[in-house]
């Protein structure tokens, strides 16, 4: 994240316990510049986070931020109930580039994030392109049927989303949370077929 790299002298922190034990047993204390080189870089970066931190909260929007930062910072503000900079920022993230799986967990929570606010109809693009990118999951198509069924009384799309969650728990593994969103989903497709 820094672009730091440590160099040859440094040794992978879980060996550390092992070659103190070493030390201990032996005395011989060669080993020992390894281990003070590690903490010390490891010192060193958390000065240089922290310093990284102040400045993403600074200037949180800044061009040069990218969509990862502004991601967790979105949510970070969400989770510690910021409203107004966590949508700054989940703004901000997603008018930059993320990875798929950043952009997946953008979809998931500004979606729930809209959704709390009650302003579902601004959460269907996301739950549409959380759909598209992840084809195995009911879940966003969920949330469609139940925005078209109750938000504006579409019930053939209601239907589509619905009928699209079921294909996605057709590749689900056999077990009870399946089951359970199965018969969920199902009872949701009899309820639109009975209206129309």
């Amino acid at each position: 994240m820094l672009g730091s790299e440590r160099g040859d002298d440094d040794v992978p922190g879980m060996l550390i316990p092992q070659m103190y034990v070493e030390y201990l047993r032996t005395g011989d204390a060669n080993e020992m510049k390894r281990v003070i080189y590690h903490n010390a870089q490891d010192i060193l970066s958390m000065t240089a986070l922290a310093s990284h931190i102040v400045d993403i909260f600074a200037d949180p929007l800044t061009p040069k931020r990218s969509g990862d930062e502004c991601l967790r910072l979105a949510l970070w503000h969400d989770d510690n109930a910021r409203v107004d900079e966590a949508e700054v920022a989940y703004k901000a993230a997603r008018q930059r580039r993320l990875t798929d799986a950043s952009a997946l967990v953008l979809y998931q929570r500004y979606g729930a994030f809209l959704k709390k606010e009650n302003r579902r109809a601004e959460a269907v693009s996301l739950w549409e392109s959380w759909a598209d990118l992840d084809s195995s999951d009911p879940e966003p198509c969920i949330e469609l049927s139940k925005f078209y069924e109750w938000e504006t009384k579409e019930i053939k799309e209601a239907k589509e989303w619905a009928s699209r969650a079921m294909m996605c728990l057709t590749h689900w593994r056999k077990d009870w949370r399946r089951d359970e969103v199965w018969n969920e989903v199902k009872h949701r497709l009899e309820r639109l077929k009975a209206k129309g």
